[in-house]
């Protein structure tokens, strides 16, 4: 028998949840123009947050999930709410 490698298909991410990540990208954008925000100040007070991932969300050139994306949003002072109707 020969050896292949297994491949995992596309994962399905529900329409729902991508606009939930681009909604939060766009306020992140928003908020960091409006306020004019320095990418490096939100890195120097979170480390876990680099410049690049602040870069990346404002030329809306990222694949980050919705956790990361709201501990950007709370680092930048933004609050999400979840409305379910």
């Amino acid at each position: 028998m020969s050896k292949t490698t297994p491949t995992i298909p596309d994962k399905y991410t529900p329409r729902q949840a991508l606009r939930d990540r681009e909604v939060l990208a766009a306020a992140i954008r928003e908020k960091i123009q409006r306020e004019k925000i320095a990418t490096a100040d939100i890195a120097r007070r979170h480390t876990s947050i680099r410049a690049a991932d602040i870069a990346s969300i404002m030329r809306d050139d990222h694949n980050f999930g919705i956790n990361r994306l709201h501990a950007i949003a709370e680092a930048i002072g933004l609050r999400a709410r979840l409305v379910i109707s």
